[in-house]
């Protein structure tokens, strides 16, 4: 089911923000009944990469179920399996949290990590919603939730 809806929310993504940006360029040279004034357009354009961003980032980046173990993590794509021992995570960041009704936090990552497997090639990236944290009942910060990457860098730290 999770894979349904990554997919479903890449392609709503990524089509709305090309329609969005045909329009404007239609409004842009010309070609439209009516042409949009300079501001209107402008954010025509910026939802429009925006969306696109978001679009090939779900289809492409997004790891819709990740698990954490002992030796690293593993993380299902839309059209692959990736597994990154521990090691190979080169960093992470936290960039927004979403508080939960039952305490604690859903925390949105992004994780840049070798394979293991594919020692020449270069990194990747990915963005995780990572729902294993701890910290406290209501946060107001993503630094106050610790997740199994951050006990991950501080094995690494020691």
């Amino acid at each position: 089911m999770n894979r349904f809806l990554t997919i479903l929310l890449g392609l709503m993504a990524t089509g709305a923000g090309c329609l969005l940006g045909g329009l404007a360029t239609l409004s842009l040279v010309g070609i439209a009944d009516q042409a949009l004034p300079l501001t209107p357009l402008v954010l025509a354009f910026t939802v429009s990469i925006a969306m696109l961003c978001l679009g090939l980032t779900s289809l492409m980046s997004y790891a819709y179920e990740t698990r954490f173990d002992k030796n690293g993590i593993e993380m299902q794509f839309v059209f692959r399996k990736d597994r990154a021992p521990w090691e190979l995570v080169e960093w992470h960041s936290h960039v927004g949290s979403r508080n939960r009704i039952s305490g604690g936090a859903n925390v949105w990552t992004v994780l840049k990590y070798k394979h293991a497997n594919k020692p020449g090639e270069h990194s990747h990236i990915a963005a995780l919603l990572i729902t294993e944290t701890t910290g406290p009942a209501v946060g107001m910060s993503t630094k106050e939730f610790k997740t199994p990457l951050d006990h991950c860098s501080d094995l690494k730290n020691d």
